[in-house]
């Protein structure tokens, strides 16, 4: 007769997995349970109260306040806390006087490295006045006030007529004089500028001041062009102006 296996180690089995099974299915329901007051219920959860468990809220916790939409333009007159607002801050600057002209640029540079600044009055070829200053522009020599020159149709005052010239060239415009130092007279002597032109190039390269090469030669080249063309002073004869004061 056949010998039967002993049945309590089936049953043993059986409750292994059913344990296995219990306990898998408590979890889930744990996990997946909704509040306990109810609100947006899970279907699980009456099961989990059933078995005493407490479903648990995984839902955010409601907002205090509105999250402001970005998209939308802040309400008049509503602020951020204490921070002013862009609009607020640019009603406040002055956009207009940060943008400057390039003579408000070059005026303020100027005015930094001690330029003396004003409309000249001219003395004679070579000198001038400029805010209750006098100033002697370097590099060159013209004609005294008194000096003539003689041309082929007779003499001529051409150190009034060199003084007339420069006071033609600037007539009412602002100079800018930067300071070499001063002369033995106690004059300034200067480098005198309107707007991007040189005074004393000007009245060199028209014929009706000399480069002073005792001094600098920064003028001498542009001398030998106006003599050659036979500008101003070259269409005649006359004594070189420091020869002239030696004379006198």
């Amino acid at each position: 007769m056949k010998k039967t296996k002993p049945q309590w180690r089936g049953l043993i089995g059986a409750g292994v997995v059913m344990c296995a099974v219990l306990g898998g299915g408590i979890y889930l329901i744990n996990s997946l349970g909704a509040d306990a007051e109810g609100g947006d219920e899970n279907p699980l959860a009456p099961i989990a109260r059933a078995f005493g468990l407490s479903p648990k809220d995984y839902s955010p916790p409601p907002l205090t306040s509105p999250i402001p939409d970005y998209r939308q333009p802040a309400a008049a007159g509503e602020a951020s806390g204490d921070s002013p607002s862009l609009a607020g801050v640019l009603d406040k600057v002055d956009l207009g006087g940060m943008i400057k002209s390039k003579e408000e640029i070059r005026r303020g540079a100027q005015e930094s490295v001690g330029a003396i600044l004003g409309v000249a009055q001219v003395i004679d070829g070579d000198t001038i006045d400029v805010a209750g200053q006098r100033i002697r522009l370097y590099g060159i020599d013209a004609p005294e006030l008194g000096q003539n020159c003689i041309h082929s149709t007779g003499e001529w005052d051409c150190g009034r007529r060199s003084a007339l010239w420069l006071q033609q060239l600037i007539t009412t415009n602002e100079l800018s004089c930067i300071s070499k130092g001063n002369d033995r007279y106690g004059r300034i002597v200067a480098t005198c500028t309107m707007g991007d032109l040189d005074i004393a190039a000007e009245m060199v390269s028209n014929g009706w001041a000399l480069a002073y090469r005792s001094i600098t030669k920064t003028y001498a080249i542009t001398e030998g062009k106006a003599k050659r063309e036979r500008l101003g002073l070259w269409d005649s004869k006359f004594a070189n102006p420091w020869d002239f004061r030696q004379e006198g």
